[in-house]
């Protein structure tokens, strides 16, 4: 009779303990799938407005003014980022002679696309 008792007790101890952890599990868990799909979702719209901002501007300048520029800067190759940076400091129409509009826009699109791939949404 004792056996079933502590047969008992033990597999209501276990299923609570059991039941305890999934409690906290589940939720932990769900969280972590509900950050990442919210990290991906973000970056397609970066992708999207950058896109987006080049069929409707492309002038170098114009971009390292923006406020795209800060938000795709750290995902951008150095040498990119210098040039957009030595642009922010010159902001002139020197700087603009050494990229036309066309070219900085294939050359963003270009980085754009790489960002994408890296991020695993192409």
């Amino acid at each position: 009779m004792l056996d079933i008792w502590i047969s008992l007790l033990a597999g209501g101890a276990a299923g609570a303990t059991t039941g305890a952890v999934a409690s906290f599990v589940a939720p932990w868990a769900n969280w972590g799938v509900e950050k990442r799909r919210q990290r991906l979702e973000s970056r397609r719209k970066l992708i999207h407005e950058v896109r987006m901002w080049v069929k409707r501007e492309a002038g170098i300048l114009t971009f390292a003014q923006s406020g795209l520029f800060p938000r795709i800067r750290p995902h951008l190759t150095p040498g990119f980022r210098a040039v957009l940076d030595r642009c922010e400091m010159m902001h002139g129409p020197a700087f603009e002679d050494e990229w036309s509009d066309r070219a900085f826009a294939m050359k963003l699109l270009d980085e754009v696309a790489e960002v994408e791939r890296h991020w695993g949404l192409a």
